[in-house]
């Protein structure tokens, strides 16, 4: 028995956003899941690096996304964002891609004012704190990368 704990754990570790543990999450801003959430939406081009992932919105501007814990999962080897959507299942987004993100979202006063408000999983590296954030509520693909 204790063998198949250990092929548990190991699996589990293995595939991206397995339980609440941050490494998995990659360069992903992830937070504990959300009751409700904003009706809002932001449309712009999904900008995938190796420590950050960002929403390039029409005005130019990076604005750090904030995934909920149980709807998101990162593949480190294909450099892929999963979105799991409660009615349309997984969402496959990659570099590139432009989506359209529900939610809601802010921008300017002190940065630590709303990374101390939400309840991190895997908080946004320091590089990744553009001054813009959104917490993603919903995705939608409108074009492929």
């Amino acid at each position: 028995m204790r063998s198949l704990g250990l092929v548990v754990l190991v699996v589990c570790g293995a595939l991206a956003g397995c339980g609440d543990d941050a490494a998995s999450f990659g360069p992903l801003a992830v937070q504990r899941p959300l009751e409700g959430s904003g009706d809002a939406a932001n449309e712009g081009t999904l900008v995938v690096t190796d420590t950050c992932v960002h929403l390039r919105d029409a005005r130019g501007r990076l604005v750090t996304l904030v995934w909920e814990s149980d709807r998101v999962s990162w593949d480190p080897a294909t450099r892929t964002v999963t979105y799991r959507d409660r009615d349309d299942g997984d969402l496959s987004l990659v570099d590139g891609d432009t989506i359209v993100v529900g939610g809601s979202g802010d921008q300017g006063g002190p940065e630590t004012e709303w990374l101390d408000r939400l309840d991190w999983v895997s908080p946004p590296a320091q590089e990744c704190r553009t001054g813009y954030w959104w917490s993603v509520a919903g995705v939608e693909e409108v074009t492929g990368g």
